[in-house]
């Protein structure tokens, strides 16, 4: 007699459409046979994904999304807006302002950093066909994040006496940094949009979980030794809780 299959823990049901008045804004359904009750989540995109329990019908769900359509418009409203990576746009690097300019809309394109005027913010330049900027940026973003954050990595480590395995930099959402049991790191690279002292804190973060793979006491004691005092550590997890989503509004 074959084996009877598991129901999966997750799926996808149909969206449910909620009248806003900034007009129809649509929600994700996610069924969760794990959750225990409704819950409702806002991305740093603007999407709505509303997560029910098996036991929860789709009735019960859209009227709890009637409840808190208030709510829901407060916390779409406060979401950054989205800053294109193009000619003439202020981004900032590791916490400094540098404004985007095109040297050379022919050639190979490459991007650099580059001082301008003592009244002026640093300059981020990009050769190549405007069309392309964007996707240009974004690489030299990335490998600026690698070349800015694996050296911290790399001091952390000695630090705490600990090998670093691979290091990794992503399109992440949900997180900054993780680590696996095998002892590979990986990061968003928009890191490389906050002020420096919050990128070294989430370095130091992972690098910790090479010694405690858990959140006990232990392991923010370690994440205090590497930055040198509490008040830095509490002072970056309310900048990341407050400030982090205006990160995802580059690009």
């Amino acid at each position: 007699m074959p084996a009877l299959r598991r129901p999966p823990m997750r799926r996808i049901s149909a969206p449910m459409t909620l009248a806003l008045e900034t007009g129809d804004k649509v929600v994700d359904v996610r069924i969760d046979r794990r959750a225990r009750q409704l819950l409702l989540k806002v991305n740093p995109n603007g999407n709505l994904e509303l997560v029910l329990p098996t036991y929860v019908s789709r009735r019960a769900g859209l009227a709890f999304l009637e409840e808190r359509r208030l709510w829901i418009s407060q916390q779409l409203r406060r979401i950054p807006q989205h800053v294109p990576l193009t000619v003439g746009t202020e981004i900032p690097i590791l916490g400094t302002p540098h404004r985007i300019m095109q040297k050379d809309a022919c050639g190979q394109g490459v991007a650099w950093f580059e001082a301008s005027s003592d009244q002026e913010p640093p300059l981020l330049c990009v050769t190549g066909k405007p069309e392309h900027v964007t996707r240009r940026l974004t690489d030299f973003l990335k490998a600026e994040a690698r070349r800015r954050m694996v050296p911290m990595a790399e001091r952390h480590a000695q630090k705490l006496g600990v090998s670093l395995g691979r290091i990794r930099f992503a399109e992440t959402r949900r997180q900054w940094g993780s680590c696996t049991a095998a002892g590979d790191l990986s990061f968003s690279w928009r890191l490389i949009l906050a002020p420096e002292w919050i990128a070294n804190y989430v370095v130091a973060h992972e690098v910790a979980h090479l010694r405690e793979l858990n959140h006990s006491p232990r392991f923010w004691h370690l994440v205090t030794e590497l930055l040198g005092d509490r008040r830095t550590v509490t002072a970056a997890r309310l900048w990341l809780r407050r400030q982090g989503d205006r990160l995802h509004q580059y690009g």
